[in-house]
C-alpha cells in the first residue's frame, strides 16, 4: 500500500504541474514576457513629481518658518534685530596694551577703553565737548 499511494502521489503532483502549465496565467505561460525588460524606466517618468513634491516641501517648510519666527518677535521671545545698532566711530591705539574705542550705540556716544588688566566705559553724553565750557 506503500508503494502505491506514492506512484499516486507522484501523478497528482505532475496532475497539478500539467493544470498550472496549461493556465494562461502570465507568470506561468511561456509567451509572456519580462516586465522588468520590456517596460520602460519609471525613474525617468518619476523625477518631476520628486521634484515638485520636493518643491512643495521646502515652500510648506519656509512658510512655516516665516510664521513661526513673526509668532515669537511678536511674543519678544527672538530679539529684533533690524540692523547694526553698534557703530565703531573711531579706534586709538594709546599704548601699546591699551586701545580706546568711540562707538556708537542707538545714537548715544560711549568711549570705551580696554587694556588687558582693565576695561572702562564712558558715556560721552555725560562729558562737555572740548573747547566749551559750562560757564559760558
Amino acid at each position: 500500500m506503500h508503494a502505491s499511494g506514492q506512484h499516486m502521489g507522484m501523478a497528482y503532483r505532475g496532475f497539478l504541474v500539467a493544470a498550472l502549465l496549461s493556465l494562461s496565467c502570465p507568470v506561468l505561460s511561456q509567451d509572456s514576457e519580462i516586465p522588468y525588460k520590456t517596460a520602460t524606466s519609471g525613474t525617468a517618468e518619476a523625477i518631476p513629481s520628486i521634484l515638485l513634491a520636493f518643491g512643495i516641501v521646502c515652500l510648506v517648510g519656509g512658510v512655516v518658518i516665516w510664521w513661526l519666527q513673526r509668532k515669537l518677535l511678536a511674543k519678544g521671545a527672538l530679539p529684533v534685530v533690524r540692523g547694526s545698532h553698534i557703530k565703531v566711530l573711531d579706534r586709538i591705539s594709546l599704548s601699546t596694551r591699551t586701545t580706546a574705542h568711540v562707538l556708537s550705540v542707538d545714537g548715544s556716544r560711549l568711549l570705551i577703553c580696554e587694556s588687558p588688566d582693565q576695561l572702562v566705559i564712558h558715556d560721552l553724553a555725560a562729558v562737555s565737548p572740548r573747547g566749551s565750557s559750562a560757564d559760558d
